[in-house]
């Protein structure tokens, strides 16, 4: 009788799957550039199609400042950028973007979203690898 529990159940195991195995698709870099002050704006917006997820690796934020200077968003204000609810970007007291990766997205359209301490123009980037969810 265990004998015959352990097969059924070895069986029925056997017969359950996960959500899909994950194929390479690309490789996905965006960049976003809009003038921004202190309240969080949404700056473009993200589809992850049908089909396919995003884990995200990696991301920046500059500051073009008066003299055309890109510096990296980071100091005691609020360099901020978000995907989704997903923090990308805490640039607050020089964090920058440590332990926020890898982000997995599923599909779905996704607002980029980020605030400056002061009004800068502000270009986030972020890079992704995207899958193919294969059942």
């Amino acid at each position: 009788m265990k004998k015959l529990i352990l097969i059924a159940i070895c069986f029925i195991s056997l017969q359950l799957s996960a959500q899909g195995n994950l194929q390479f698709n690309q490789v996905v870099n965006n960049s976003y550039t809009a003038t921004l002050g202190t309240t969080q704006t949404t700056i473009g917006t993200i589809t992850v199609p049908a089909g396919k997820v995003w884990k995200i690796e990696s991301a920046n934020y500059y500051l073009t400042q008066g003299t055309g200077n890109r510096i990296p968003g980071r100091g005691s204000g609020s360099y901020i950028a978000y995907i989704g609810d997903n923090l990308i970007w805490d640039g607050t007291n020089g964090l920058g973007h440590q332990d926020f990766f890898p982000i997995w997205l599923p599909s779905g359209t996704y607002d980029v979203s980020s605030r400056s301490p002061a009004t800068y123009l502000v270009t986030v980037n972020f890079s992704a690898i995207e899958f193919n969810v294969v059942p």
